[in-house]
């Protein structure tokens, strides 16, 4: 099909109305670009929710000409070859921008596709990009210029004149900038738009976020860097504190030490996360301070992640291109909402699945007359992450189904909801989880477990130095790999008949990297992010050690568990296993073993989540590596699951 590159031009006495305008709630932060005239187009990827407004001749469906639909088919590719196979509908002139309660016409002057990522199903079955795939996810640009006729739905009010102040520290910094230079990453940028996650208007709570900078007393580090100003580039002495790293969500700040004390030089927002991944820096974005930056890393060959480092000056002196190191990733929402139930799935009618399936029909489901049958597709396991603005490289696009338990916390006291969502999912079933944190007020109802949420997020991340140099590939000091004096040890115990039945424990073996684990924590008030933890099964049955791992989270206090009871709120703590078996198949530590260790501990009964004594830690770690190091033979996946054990101990 003849691709068309441009939109003819507007009747002068058209009126932008239903039938030739596209209307999109946008970020504040793209409203005021495009209102100030720094941007002068718009990107918007072709999926579920857009393609039937933007596309003609696609007789309502998503896909055409597919010889095969892959196993792994995520609702957003076209099977064409590798070419856009449609037209721009003739009809679309203008694009309506709205951003609480304000409206935006910009008239619509040309158009560019452009594949945003490439996948070939049938050859390359770990779904990574590939630059010469046939499957292709698409991104139309278009080309727009302010419109200065009326805005849509008041032909009284004129559009908000282009002189306007901008409404956030960033957009003030680039206006500033050659037009040349509005593609480019901004080295000015700072966080102001960053705090929009956080709180509606960063200019009525300056003073009180500067008290609550003021008493930000708990330490993280500090390192001496090349630091730059107007005068150029300086030594400097850089301090990294927190509001309080007891939290999941809070705030750090970076202060510059001199002889006559500290000076503010940068606060932002915060998401805690204590579970890092192997990551290969390949591109350093360094803010114009010279202490802050984003980094680009690529994630087991097949994603770029973009994130802000948090712990940048502490890292700056010792990052180098090509260098593989464990982050830690976490995000905060812009905005997000959960996904309505009839966005979920989709149908492809039947003439549309016989061309899908030209080269094998017999795959194609038939009525008793032979006709085909159509295709319901779902949105279930979609997951998506795309950064697509290389201004701002650390902020993405995100669909996710939520991985966890959702719960509220709080920062500057306003309520949030944090949960974990995955922001890579492969053909292979693994996702890259991590904690994201958004405003409650952004969902009607609090979202649940398996729900669908999307939106808009700022990614940011931090390198986990390995507790022990002896480590070369985790990024904490799991169990079974020696014992480390900086993390607390706490013993959990498990009884099937009252919680969690053996059935979801066998189950959790084969997900041992993609589940939400939690559980309650007894002594919670010495707990923290990083310590260890061994579950005992007790009661009936073979009894004795279950699992191992790390804690991910702060302790955080959430509703009883047990419904049938009616106790006073109890605390949770988020975990990673690395350890994981079925008592039932499998040879394990027993409690006689435990008891004959330690006898001093009580193995049977008592609270979930009690603390070990250093040398009662010491005991056990060393009876579980010798335990763990003969379990690394044994063929079972089935049965049981281990990670982030080195097997040269």
């Amino acid at each position: 099909m003849k691709e068309k590159n441009t939109i003819a031009m507007n009747n002068q006495n058209e009126v932008p109305d239903e039938g030739n305008s596209m209307i999109l709630e946008v970020p504040q932060m793209l409203f005021d670009d495009l209102r100030n005239g720094i941007l002068k187009h718009i990107d918007i990827p072709i999926h579920l929710n857009s393609y039937s407004t933007i596309l003609e001749n696609i007789d309502g469906n998503l896909i055409l000409n597919c010889d095969e639909v892959p196993e792994s088919f995520f609702a957003c590719y076209f099977w064409n070859n590798g070419v856009f196979p449609y037209w721009v509908k003739d009809s679309l002139r203008y694009i309506i921008f709205q951003n609480e309660g304000r409206s935006l016409t910009m008239k619509i002057t040309g158009h560019s596709e452009s594949a945003a990522e490439r996948c070939d199903f049938l050859e390359d079955d770990t779904l990574k990009t590939n630059p010469k795939g046939n499957a292709c996810v698409w991104n139309i640009r278009f080309d727009v210029e302010l419109l200065d006729s009326q805005v849509i739905g008041n032909t009284d009010e004129n559009i908000p004149s282009v002189s306007m102040t901008p409404q956030n520290e960033k957009a003030d910094k680039r206006t500033k900038k050659s037009r040349k230079e509005d593609r480019r990453f901004d080295p000015d940028q700072g966080h102001g738009s960053h705090w929009e996650c956080v709180v509606e208007d960063i200019e009525n709570v300056t003073d009180d976020l500067f008290k609550v900078i003021a008493s930000s007393q708990n330490y993280i580090g500090d390192a001496s860097i090349k630091a730059n100003d107007d005068n150029g580039e300086y030594d400097a002495k850089i301090l990294s504190m927190s509001l309080d790293e007891s939290k999941d969500f809070t705030i750090r700040t970076l202060l510059e030490a001199e002889e006559n004390g500290n000076i503010f030089r940068s606060a932002f927002p915060y998401v805690m996360n204590e579970t890092g991944v192997p990551m290969t820096l390949t591109k350093i974005y360094e803010f114009s301070n010279g202490i802050e930056a984003v980094l680009c890393c690529d994630y087991k060959d097949e994603m770029e992640f973009r994130f802000f480092d948090a712990d940048y000056p502490l890292h700056k002196a010792e990052y180098k291109i090509g260098e593989t190191y464990n982050f830690a990733l976490s995000a905060i929402a812009y905005n997000a909402e959960k996904v309505p139930d009839s966005e979920m799935s989709f149908e492809i009618d039947p003439e549309t699945v016989e061309k899908m399936h030209r080269s094998d029909p017999s795959v194609v489901r038939r009525d008793s007359n032979g006709k085909a049958l159509p295709m319901k597709m779902s949105m279930e396991m979609f997951v998506t992450c795309l950064q697509h603005d290389d201004r701002y490289p650390d902020d993405a696009e995100f669909w996710s189904p939520v991985k966890s338990k959702v719960r509220k916390t709080k920062l500057l006291g306003r309520d949030f909801y944090r949960m974990e969502i995955s922001v890579h999912h492969n053909e292979e079933d693994e996702n890259l989880i991590i904690p994201l944190v958004a405003k409650t007020s952004f969902f009607d109802e609090k979202p649940s477990k398996g729900d669908a949420v999307r939106g808009y997020l700022w990614l940011q991340g931090r390198r986990i130095v390995k507790t022990s140099s002896q480590f070369e590939k985790d990024p904490h000091n799991y169990p079974g790999n020696g014992y480390n004096d900086k993390q607390q040890t706490f013993i959990l115990m498990w009884n099937p008949a009252f919680s969690n039945s053996m059935e979801n424990h066998i189950e959790s073996i084969g997900h041992i990297n993609d589940y939400s684990f939690n559980w309650s924590v007894y002594e919670w008030e010495k707990a923290k992010m990083g310590d260890r933890f061994y579950m005992i099964r007790v009661g009936e049955g073979n009894t004795g050690v279950v699992m191992s791992g790390i804690f991910t989270s702060q302790p955080y206090a959430d509703e009883d568990w047990d419904p049938n009871r009616n106790r006073r709120k109890i605390h949770y703590m988020d975990m990673k296993p690395n350890f994981i078996v079925n008592p039932e198949e499998q040879t394990i530590i027993t409690t006689e073993q435990l008891q004959e260790v330690i006898p001093d501990f009580e193995w049977r009964r008592g609270h979930s989540g009690q603390l070990l004594n250093p040398e009662q830690a010491k005991k056990l770690e060393n009876l579980f590596s010798k335990y763990v190091q003969k379990m690394l033979n044994v063929d079972d996946k089935t049965n049981v699951a281990i990670t982030h054990i080195s097997s040269h101990i």
